[in-house]
């Protein structure tokens, strides 16, 4: 939600690279943190949501719409299980593109046919999407605006405030490339409860030595019991924008 309070600037040292982000942030309003999940890798499922649930926390789920039951992804009935204990499941393509390389028609198959995919051999009505690899085009954005979606995120560091744009969400990821310091991840949470900004925390695949963007599980933990500890308002993507008042 938008807030009457006088703004201040402030400069945090977060997200994909270390890059210093400006944001505008509001005192006396506590931030909140979302927990994202990209792709549906049953290694998540298995790792991590177990860590998750048992913290009564709410994720927002990225699904590959085409690659439910495939190897090393989650299946449709994992899926609804997630859906059941109240994740969000949102849309993220049908098969993972470079969404900017296709044609207005590929795009179009790819995004409003993960919409259709879900709703109908599923009944989940996704509001939010998240672009594979973060690419986007201009007929992207269109083709996003022309679905309805409420929001969508981006791979671009940095955090959300009522200034930001819905469609082009920032996040903080987490894996094994340099975001694996619990230390960080911390103070990040801390920097947006304290500031009054939204934090998206970005995991993909759970405990898979070697693979880089895999995260321990042991990293899931200590990031949900701080959360736990300080009392962090965790949300999920959709509860985010109306809290921020972000419309496409």
């Amino acid at each position: 939600m938008r807030t009457s309070s006088i703004f201040l600037s402030c400069l945090f040292l977060i997200g994909c690279g270390g890059e210093r982000v400006e944001t505008q942030v509001s005192p006396g309003v506590e931030g909140v943190v979302s927990i994202n999940f990209d792709d549906g890798f049953e290694s998540a499922f298995v790792n991590g949501m177990p860590i998750i649930d048992a913290a009564g926390l709410k994720t927002t789920q990225f699904i590959i719409t085409q690659r439910l039951g495939l190897v090393s992804y989650i299946s449709a009935s994992q899926m609804l299980a997630m859906r059941a204990n109240g994740h969000e499941i949102a849309a993220h393509t049908r098969t993972h593109p470079h969404l900017s390389t296709l044609t207005d028609a590929q795009q179009h198959d790819e995004i409003d046919g993960s919409l259709q995919d879900l709703r109908l051999n599923w009944g989940i009505n996704a509001t939010v999407f998240a672009y594979p690899y973060g690419d986007y085009n201009d007929t992207t954005l269109a083709s996003i605006r022309a679905e309805g979606f409420s929001g969508a995120r981006t791979t671009s560091g940095g955090l959300n405030d009522s200034d930001s744009q819905a469609l082009l969400l920032k996040c903080f990821i987490i894996d094994d490339y340099e975001n694996n310091d619990i230390n960080r991840i911390t103070q990040a949470i801390d920097d947006a409860q304290a500031h009054g900004t939204w934090l998206i925390l970005l995991f993909h695949r759970v405990d898979e030595p070697g693979n880089p963007i895999s995260i321990s599980h042991e990293i899931i933990q200590q990031t949900v019991d701080h959360l736990v500890e300080k009392k962090t308002e965790v949300v999920t993507i959709s509860s985010g924008l109306a809290r921020y008042g972000l419309k496409p």
